[in-house]
C-alpha cells in the first residue's frame, strides 16, 4: 500500500468517524426533543394539579357557604319560634282582656 492509498484510507476513516459522531449528535438531539416533550407534559400536569387545588378551594368555599346557609335557616327557625311566642303572648293578652270583660259584666249585672 503506497502513501496515497493510506491517505485515502485515513480520509475515509475520518469521514466514517465524523458520520458516527453525527449519528451520536442526532441521537442526542432526538433525546433532547423527547425530554422537551416530557417537560411540556410535566408542565401541563402541574397546571392540571394547580387547577385541581383551585377547584378544591372553591369546593371548600361552597361548604362554608352551605354552613352559613344552614345557620341562616336555623336563625329563621329561631325567628319563627319567636313569632309563635309573640302570638301566644298576644293570645294570652286577649284572653286576659276577655276574662276582665266577663268579670266586669258579672260585676255590673
Amino acid at each position: 500500500m503506497d502513501k496515497s492509498d493510506r491517505l485515502g484510507m485515513d480520509i475515509f476513516d475520518i469521514l466514517d468517524n465524523a458520520i458516527d459522531k453525527f449519528d451520536i449528535l442526532h441521537n442526542v438531539i432526538g433525546k433532547s426533543y423527547i425530554l422537551d416533550k416530557a417537560m411540556d407534559r410535566s408542565d401541563i400536569l402541574q397546571n392540571v394539579m394547580d387547577k385541581s387545588d383551585i377547584l378544591d378551594n372553591v369546593m371548600g368555599k361552597f361548604d362554608i357557604l352551605d354552613n352559613v346557609m344552614d345557620k341562616s335557616d336555623m336563625q329563621d327557625n329561631v325567628m319563627d319560634r319567636s313569632d309563635m311566642q309573640d302570638n301566644v303572648m298576644g293570645k294570652s293578652y286577649i284572653s286576659n282582656n276577655v276574662i276582665e270583660s266577663i268579670y266586669l259584666i258579672y260585676l255590673i249585672c
